[in-house]
């Protein structure tokens, strides 16, 4: 998490925008992943640039991926809203092998435009589409993930959504959507958010797989925060495990110092990857509530 601010103000948002962006973090994590090549002899390295928007540092990432790149195997993903995602950056990115991204619409501009707006409030719908459908003119392989949001009564404008996706990416198999239930996640306004039926999520992913899109299936088994072999770097050098719940104490179990060591509390870090020694399912799926709610 490169940073913790973002350029959009999305209505069901649970992040707070509040942690500043450390100077040096960049080398922080250059020089911790000096350490683990060298010192620990790892051979390939995920890197998953999440935020905020990552995107608002992209020279950072830029700077990162091209150091690791030069010394172990490095593949890349990212989340991120694709407004700041031109075609030319895009492309530096996945010939730098961050190959995977998704990104968020929740239905057509008549409805995804009242929920996901800039900070100054305004659309956002056509630009990203234009970002979107641009990345077709890349030769390179890549996957983009389109993420798509199911509210309470929202289903006519996603359908007119996917009608265009299909019109535009049919053909393209880089591209797949996710159909997701809109979630509460702990932001300021879940009590407005209205949630969608089981019928009304299912009723869509049948139209999408009716006009022939490559629909994405999220994964339930086993979350990030539990495995021993998983972190989050913060944007002000703290360590977390998991990307929703950031802002308790039990989820900050550690910092990254100035030499790039990782420094951590091991009784924290027991709690969240228990579930990877006890092999409990519900632990695994998510060490906070035994559920898939965070995905």
């Amino acid at each position: 998490m490169l940073s913790e601010q973002c350029n959009f103000r999305c209505f069901y948002c649970y992040e707070r925008f509040s942690n500043n962006k450390l100077n040096d973090l960049d080398q922080r994590i250059i020089k911790f992943i000096h350490k683990l090549v060298n010192d620990y002899d790892i051979h390939s390295i995920v890197m998953s640039f999440f935020g905020g928007e990552p995107m608002l540092y992209y020279d950072k990432i830029i700077k990162i991926m091209e150091y690791t790149n030069s010394i172990v195997n490095t593949y890349g993903d990212m989340t991120t809203n694709g407004y700041l995602l031109s075609i030319e950056k895009f492309e530096k990115l996945v010939k730098l092998n961050v190959r995977e991204y998704q990104i968020t619409f929740d239905g057509y501009k008549d409805y995804h435009d009242k929920f996901r707006v800039t900070v100054g409030k305004t659309p956002t719908f056509d630009r990203i589409f234009k970002n979107i459908i641009s990345y077709k003119n890349v030769k390179s392989d890549f996957k983009v993930k389109i993420r798509i949001h199911i509210h309470k009564n929202n289903s006519s404008s996603v359908k007119k959504l996917i009608d265009l996706l299909a019109d535009y990416l049919g053909n393209d198999k880089r591209y797949s959507i996710l159909i997701r239930s809109i979630s509460k996640l702990g932001g300021s306004n879940d009590e407005m958010i209205s949630l969608p039926s089981r019928e009304e999520v299912e009723d869509v992913l049948a139209y999408a797989k009716s006009k022939g899109l490559s629909i994405a299936m999220p994964i339930h088994n086993i979350c990030y925060a539990s495995l021993p072999n998983s972190i989050v770097i913060r944007s002000d050098g703290k360590i977390s495990k998991c990307t929703v719940d950031l802002y308790s104490d039990r989820n900050i179990i550690g910092y990254l110092d100035s030499d790039g060591n990782l420094r951590l509390d091991q009784n924290k870090l027991r709690f969240w990857t228990r579930g990877f020694f006890t092999g409990d399912l519900k632990e695994l799926r998510c060490p906070l509530t035994g559920e898939d709610n965070y995905d």
